[in-house]
């Protein structure tokens, strides 16, 4: 069993893969997180993101509507933007423009949320 420091010692190798524009190798880095881990929602939304880049679009909307499902969800404007493009990928363009739409609401809802004071979703 892997401990808290070592797997956020793996999700930051997986983070720079993507940086080394290696998605496939953080993809296998991510899913092994995922397995030994699956309380570390870092690696949870960084899969989601990786799956995009390695053209696995069906398990990118998988992972972005698993995680949006979530009401605690922090990471909410980055997974429709994500899930906006792959169905995109996906040749699926009306759901496309559904999820951006909701990406450009929850991102208008920040802004004023942070002018008005207000605590951010």
């Amino acid at each position: 069993m892997l401990n808290q420091s070592e797997i956020e010692v793996l999700h930051l190798h997986a983070c720079l893969q993507m940086q080394y524009q290696q998605p496939q190798k953080a993809l296998t880095l991510l899913k092994a997180i995922v397995l030994c881990a699956p309380e570390f929602r870092p690696a949870q939304t960084s899969l989601a993101l990786v799956c995009l880049e390695a053209q696995e679009y069906q398990a990118s909307v998988t992972w972005c509507q698993t995680l949006l499902a979530k009401q605690d969800n922090a990471d909410k404007a980055a997974l429709l933007l994500c899930l906006s493009r792959a169905y995109w990928r996906l040749n699926e363009p009306q759901k496309a423009r559904e999820a951006y739409g909701l990406y450009i609401g929850s991102h208008q809802d920040n802004q004023r949320n942070t002018i008005d004071g207000s605590p951010n979703e």
